[in-house]
């Protein structure tokens, strides 16, 4: 029997996954790893930790008895966005990584919109310019440590620095390089315009491989120590993004997902890049002929993982295990069956879900959360039917800017730990207005990229299992939904001056109240400024 592997690599764990020629998933590993912060507002990783944590969940997969005896036709890899590696020729690291959360590289922002314009460099790389992306993160490195700099080869981004530890071979691919600020997207390739920004520094930047198609093979060493047979084809791979949609079916017409994890995203397919994306709209690489729109909110899952935690107090068990999100604790799922009680509405009380900034479609790091409406009679389990219903309600508003863009859907495939909560599936088809089909699958990207594998050993592959358990909107619902979603909208800009303002104010004068320091980057944490993650900060574990 043959077999493929594929690697997902994310931000706190990589995930290893043995998939077999007729589509059974044969066996699968998962190995985390630390995200450091060695000052205010930085986030690194060791490389290092990459390749051990992923060398050992290929040795445990291989070694599992369903998959013992197989023949592996082929690697291929899914992987966290945005980071920046430097490595050496040999693929190995200089410094450690430059994570997606870092926010060291405002000013650089700041520098290159005034110089090429925000609205532009958005349309020519399909992201709004932000920082903790690996074009403006290779220019601070380039200004802070050129010594580092002086020692690299190439600047990868986080997947491709394990494929070098596989093949030796230095590269990426359209749909993680897409997430850079430096790829053109309609051309997908690397924008002279956008690269001249980088001087020198831009030499370092890798080819531009074919997602589906074979990058290297297997070395001696790396299948020592793997397992990995030498001489296995590594397929390039792509973005965990893009290896996502490959189980989201979003090839069907009219469809697009829904994820709720500890972040929240839309996403949907389309055939041509958009040439002036609407702010907030994220515009990302494919395969070939194929573009992705995708709209973002910080704090989905969070945003119940947090209310736990509120609510169980120091020492409690909070978390967002079950169907909340990311994180681990029984007090989410307690707390959503309390939000079902509760009913449609919350006796009055709406929650703005902005609890780190907010992305599509705001745009806006100095965006906080609230709750409007508080009174005597509200339970937890009101507070938690209002965070629900506010999850959903920013999903249609990230809907709202893909129809913008031409893709709006007629059906949602939803995933991520919130979709496992019938409640969370029905209230988002309530506002949505939409069907909503649960996803069978549990890990996407890592399906994706062994999927992916698949199509580069040339082994066809039956496809994935459909969405089958549907929630339809209850049309008893239609028009008060309808009217507290307006509300929903006007309350963020009747609130947002106060926001702003209280985020503005320093802190009282007195012992300890210096002011408080920058928050820490966290794996599903702000972005820098506060922003928005990109396009993968939206993942439950990742």
């Amino acid at each position: 029997m043959r077999c493929v592997v594929g690697i997902d690599l994310g931000t706190s764990s990589v995930r290893v996954l043995a998939l077999a020629e007729d589509g059974r998933s044969l066996a699968v590993r998962a190995r985390s790893y630390p995200l450091s912060a060695p000052h205010p507002g930085w986030a690194e990783q060791d490389p290092a930790t990459w390749w051990e944590a992923t060398a050992d969940c290929l040795r445990e997969v291989l070694a599992d008895d369903a998959v013992r005896g197989c023949e592996v036709a082929a690697a291929s890899l899914s992987g966290q966005m945005h980071g920046t590696v430097l490595v050496d020729a040999a693929g190995l690291p200089v410094r450690p990584a430059v994570a997606w959360p870092d926010r060291r590289t405002q000013e650089v922002v700041r520098r290159w919109c005034e110089r090429v314009g925000a609205a532009r460099w958005h349309a020519i790389c399909g992201l709004p310019p932000s920082p903790g992306m690996l074009g403006p993160t290779l220019a601070w490195l380039a200004e802070h440590e050129p010594r580092a700099l002086a020692r690299a080869a190439a600047v990868l981004l986080p997947k491709d620095a394990v494929r070098a530890r596989l093949t030796g071979r230095l590269g990426t691919d359209p749909t993680d390089a897409s997430g850079t600020l430096l790829l053109d997207v309609a051309a997908r390739a690397w924008s002279p315009e956008l690269t001249a920004l980088l001087g020198e520094a831009a030499g370092l930047l890798p080819p531009v491989l074919p997602t589906q198609e074979v990058a290297g093979e297997v070395t001696a060493a790396a299948a020592e120590r793997t397992g990995l047979p030498a001489g296995t084809p590594v397929v390039t791979g792509g973005s965990d993004q893009s290896m996502a949609a490959l189980a989201l079916e979003l090839e069907e017409p009219g469809t697009a997902a829904a994820a709720i994890s500890s972040g929240g995203t839309v996403l949907a397919l389309t055939h041509a890049p958009v040439p002036d994306p609407a702010p907030g709209l994220h515009v990302l690489c494919h395969l070939p002929g194929r573009w992705l729109l995708q709209g973002a909110m910080l704090t989905a899952g969070l945003s119940l993982r947090w209310l736990a935690d509120a609510l169980a107090g120091p020492g409690g068990a909070g978390g967002a295990g079950g169907s909340g999100g990311a994180g681990g604790g029984a007090d989410v799922g307690a707390l959503l069956r309390e939000a079902e009680l509760a009913g449609p509405g919350a006796q009055g009380l709406l929650f703005l879900p902005y609890l780190a900034g907010e992305r599509t479609p705001h745009l806006d790091p100095a965006a906080r959360g609230a709750f409007l409406g508080l009174a005597l009679e509200h339970s937890r389990g009101h507070l938690a039917r209002a965070v629900v219903e506010g999850v959903a309600f920013a999903l249609v508003d990230c809907l709202a800017v893909l129809g913008g863009a031409g893709a709006a859907p007629t059906r949602l495939v939803a995933s991520g730990g919130g979709a496992r909560s019938a409640l969370w599936r029905q209230v988002l088809a309530d506002a949505s207005g939409l069907p909503v089909l649960r996803s069978p699958h549990e890990e996407h990207s890592v399906l994706g990229a062994a999927r992916t594998a698949a199509t580069g050993a040339g082994m066809r592959l039956p496809p994935p299992l459909r969405a089958a358990e549907r929630t339809d909107p209850d049309p008893a619902l239609a028009a008060w939904t309808a009217e507290r979603l307006a509300l929903f909208r006007s309350a963020w800009l009747a609130v947002r001056g106060t926001v702003h303002a209280l985020g503005a104010q320093p802190a009282p004068p007195g012992p300890g109240t210096s002011g408080p320091a920058p928050p820490g980057p966290s794996p599903s944490g702000p972005a820098p400024d506060g922003a928005a993650p990109p396009a993968s900060g939206a993942r439950a574990r990742k």
